[in-house]
């Protein structure tokens, strides 16, 4: 049997290294912030073994990668049971292109932060204090440029080496950092707040 979590993080890793930056619109980073909520969405995942293409699992399922800042810490579970015994070369994940973020970015003496009011997710503020916050300051969902709200993004398929031993509990362990990676863009002219990839550690037991 391998935990779930582990599965989950696999196929999220590789998303959050390489899906985030696959806008439709060409972003501009202005500048960078530490979130604390972050929150991404796997609607579908997969392992290839070679021949076949196995489903472990297809259901919208949420993780707050930001909660998990300290050793120890688990972010959640994706997948319980078990799997045949052997190599598996390849995972294919299907994300949600909608994250729930929360944090802000100061940028040319103005504050651009997460709401729960604008339709994009981002307000601004020349006089920001988190110690008082604005009103509408809170967890926000933001879409990625180009896609609709929850849809699902395009597959990706990635090439990795996992083995799985008959009768061996496996562990892959994973530590995320958050830190600055809460992004300030500017698509086509509009700021936005949006997740950058996180800071991965990744070691198997």
């Amino acid at each position: 049997m391998i935990k779930s979590k582990r599965i989950l993080i696999v196929g999220l890793i590789i998303f959050l290294l390489e899906g985030v930056n696959a806008y439709t619109q060409e972003p501009t980073l202005l500048g960078q912030g530490t979130p604390s909520v972050y929150k991404v969405t796997l609607k579908k995942f997969r392992v290839y073994n070679g021949t076949t293409w196995i489903t472990l699992k297809e259901q919208d399922t949420t993780f707050d990668i930001a909660s998990a800042q300290s050793a120890g810490q688990i972010v959640g579970n994706f997948f319980t049971g078990t799997i045949v015994p052997g190599t598996y070369s390849q995972v294919e994940i299907t994300p949600s292109a909608s994250f729930t973020m929360k944090g802000y970015v100061t940028y040319n003496g103005t504050t651009y932060y997460t709401s729960t009011t604008a339709s994009n997710g981002t307000n601004s503020t020349a006089n920001f204090d988190i110690n008082s916050p604005p009103s509408d300051y809170g967890e926000a969902k933001v879409t990625t440029p180009g896609y609709s709200e929850d849809q699902a993004m395009s597959p990706e398929q990635k090439n990795v080496n996992v083995v799985i031993k008959k009768g061996v509990t496996q562990t892959i362990k994973i530590l995320f950092n958050v830190k600055n990676k809460l992004g300030l863009y500017d698509v086509g002219g509009e700021k936005r707040l949006l997740p950058l990839p996180p800071t991965v550690t990744v070691n198997v037991q």
